[in-house]
């Protein structure tokens, strides 16, 4: 299971508000976190030019390490965990406040994720296991008529296990897979994000053919494909050990409340991780695979969101040293 993340201490505030008249002295500022250094910082403009403060340099300058603004920034800055950007008035991450999540999921995670849970509440039963991994497969399962009438009589056997009895015990196992699915669902629908990303390994392969007769810059598509496909092999082991950790659904049920919170904190682990491919995925949504110079520059993007993640820690360093020479730094970081 995964530890809880940090957050600050006390109780969370409702909206982001500030009382130093420093963040209402310019137009427009807003909270994320940035792309380059992926540590959260304030964004607004000066003169025309972009600006970027870090929230423990605003700290700092502004002596708020005890000052109600100062815990502030801090639950800005576990609030950016989960959102791309906050400002000022916006209301503070439901993980934080309710351990709710902040994002939505759609009716088909749903049903895939009442199907795997009820499939696996019938692998207990006979013994057969369930390995049913297919999302179209799984949500075609909630439909089914068969496969209901199968699971009607799961929930019989299992509400006897848990020690439910009649109608209403019945009754009270199903409501509890119908909330456990509820809050796997928002797994499923990471996972189902995951699959754009091994949809771009797909993207470079061909954009790597397409440079064939250039072997420089075939080269230079190839490297970022390895690191990709050392980021999906990495995706797929996290899916195997959240699908191993969450597999015993009779013992989900016997203490459904426990299980819950374990859910939102590997919901909220992996929710993290994937939103900082959102921009990337897109981009490469719209992009053209084509021989081009755009394509070259997303290759490139792309190399630099990878490296720092999935690259060797001597090669990763020996390579931001180059790109730190070679300079290229946009707007004003304080």
């Amino acid at each position: 299971m995964n530890d809880a993340p940090w957050r600050p201490a006390g109780d969370p505030p409702e909206k982001v508000a500030f009382q130093h008249k420093f963040f209402t002295s310019m137009e427009n500022p807003y909270f994320r976190v940035s792309p380059e250094t992926e540590r959260p910082g304030m964004y607004f403009r000066m003169s025309e030019n972009p600006v970027v403060l870090s929230l423990p340099g605003i700290k700092r300058e502004f002596k708020l390490d005890d000052h109600p603004d100062g815990a502030m920034l801090d639950w800005v800055a576990a609030g950016l965990r989960f959102v791309k950007a906050l400002m000022i008035g916006d209301a503070i991450p439901a993980e934080l406040r309710t351990g709710e999540a902040s994002w939505q999921v759609e009716p088909r995670h749903t049903h895939i994720a009442y199907s795997k849970l009820a499939g696996q509440l019938m692998g207990w039963i006979t013994g057969a296991g369930f390995d049913v991994t297919d999302a179209k497969m799984l949500e075609d399962l909630a439909n089914d008529a068969a496969f209901k009438e199968e699971v009607s009589e799961a929930f019989d056997q299992a509400a006897q296990e848990l020690g439910l009895e009649g109608a209403a015990g019945r009754e009270q196992a199903v409501q509890y897979v119908e909330r456990l699915a509820a809050e796997w669902a928002y797994v499923e629908a990471v996972r189902e994000r995951f699959a754009k990303i091994v949809k771009l390994k797909a993207k470079l392969t061909e954009l790597e053919g397409n440079y064939r007769s250039d072997r420089m810059e075939a080269e230079r598509v190839e490297r970022c494909r390895a690191l990709l496909e050392a980021g999906i092999e990495e995706w797929h082991a996290r899916f195997q050990t959240v699908d191993a950790d969450h597999a015993d659904v009779l013992g989900a049920l016997r203490d459904v409340e426990a299980r819950i919170v374990a859910l939102r904190q590997t919901r909220d682990d992996l929710w993290q991780r994937m939103l900082v491919w959102d921009d990337l995925l897109r981009e490469w949504d719209f992009a053209v695979i084509k021989r081009s110079a755009e394509c070259l520059k997303l290759i490139d993007k792309t190399y630099r969101f990878l490296a720092p993640r999935y690259m060797e820690v001597d090669e990763w360093v020996l390579a931001s040293t180059v790109v730190e020479d070679s300079g290229g730094v946009s707007g004003v970081e304080w």
